[in-house]
């Protein structure tokens, strides 16, 4: 009885807490000059677990794939695994290239939605130690959590709780939070979450701000291939698809993917891991080979290359300048667990791009 009681207290304070602590849009008038760049994502803590392929197997997960997981089955797999093993951060697209952005000095704000609970509030910290501005809702649902396979070859696999993350159609935006803002980003999970996404979309395009999206996933381009092709060329002024996305939606191999893509978007960046980048803006196209790394865990590489990218776009360098930023940032990513770059690694980065070797690695094709 004691126990519960004690529960149910810290419960209330938790919930206290994070009231006071989350960033209303009613504030927004009080915070606007933190940042001109806004992202709409899914909020989720990420749980990187390293296993072998036998593991996978038992588990019945086919290798590189996501897919949905039960809130109590996500709980059972973590019980059974040593705390002392697992890397806990907060993750989710949007949000990490957010937050590499952040990372490389850009003021940012991200827009979700967490629940009243441990990891909403371990979330919300993640986001506020680099000074990001949240807006986060808090959902009746617990927040969004993702575990994240990592085989030996340093693929990922992913399964997902959606729980307070996916809940967003309930969240009720303030117009004032889109003011004057300059860039836009969007993942394509909030595809989703139509009427959030159009409302955003449509904020953001009333601002005149540059509109990024990355495309997420296979599952998600193959449910909304329909509502893509009208989006982009509408909304969209800079595309990020990975190889296999690019295919899904185009039927291309990645140098004619990324020529179809820039027919709907101003800049169209095709990503294929170790092989490097395909980008196009007009009649420039150019090649970008990734650089020769140990590869650890590929989780986050894709978004952490959309931050470099966007911060040499946002700084007015060229985009042949703006892919090497982003090959050289996901380049350090790659080694290491988890999407969260260590401290030690951002020294390297922002040491290597103070060097500048963009003329060394970068190929030019017209």
């Amino acid at each position: 009885m004691k126990k519960r009681l004690l529960q149910r207290s810290l419960t209330a304070i938790l919930s206290i807490a994070l009231s006071t602590t989350v960033f209303s849009e009613e504030e927004s008038s009080h915070t606007k000059e933190n940042y001109d760049i806004l992202g709409l994502g899914s909020a989720f803590i990420d749980y990187i677990l390293k296993v072998n392929d036998e593991e996978l197997e038992e588990m019945k997960y086919d290798k590189g794939t996501w897919g949905p997981i039960e809130y109590s089955s996500l709980k059972s797999i973590l019980k059974k695994k040593d705390t002392n093993l697992i890397n806990t951060t907060g993750g989710g697209s949007s949000a990490n290239v957010i937050k590499g952005l952040a990372k490389l000095g850009q003021k940012c704000a991200v827009l979700g939605q967490i629940g009243s609970d441990e990891q909403g509030s371990f979330y919300l910290k993640s986001l506020k130690n680099i000074e990001i501005t949240p807006f986060l809702h808090q959902g009746s649902l617990p927040t969004g959590q993702a575990l994240c396979f990592v085989t030996p070859d340093g693929q990922h696999t992913m399964r997902t709780y959606l729980g307070a993350s996916h809940n967003n159609d309930d969240i009720k935006i303030n117009p004032n939070i889109f003011n004057n803002i300059k860039l836009f980003h969007l993942e394509g999970y909030q595809l989703q979450n139509p009427k959030l996404f159009k409302e955003a979309i449509e904020l953001a395009k009333k601002q005149g701000a540059k509109i990024t999206l990355d495309l997420s996933s296979t599952g998600i381009v193959k449910t909304y291939k329909d509502d893509l092709l009208n989006i982009l060329p509408k909304y969209v002024d800079i595309i990020f698809a990975n190889e296999a996305e690019a295919f899904e939606l185009t039927h291309l191999y990645p140098q004619e993917a990324c020529d179809f893509l820039a027919t709907f978007c101003d800049v169209a960046v095709v990503t294929m891991g170790d092989r490097g980048s395909w980008v196009k803006s007009g009649t420039i196209k150019f090649y970008t080979p990734a650089v020769d790394v140990k590869c650890i865990d590929t989780t986050g590489t894709g978004d952490l290359f959309a931050a470099g990218f966007l911060h040499g776009y946002l700084n007015n360098e060229n985009l042949q300048k703006c892919a090497w930023i982003g090959t050289f940032v996901a380049s350090k990513v790659v080694q290491q667990y988890g999407s969260e770059v260590s401290n030690e690694l951002w020294k390297e980065i922002y040491a290597g791009l103070d060097e500048d070797k963009s003329q060394e690695i970068t190929h030019n094709k017209k």
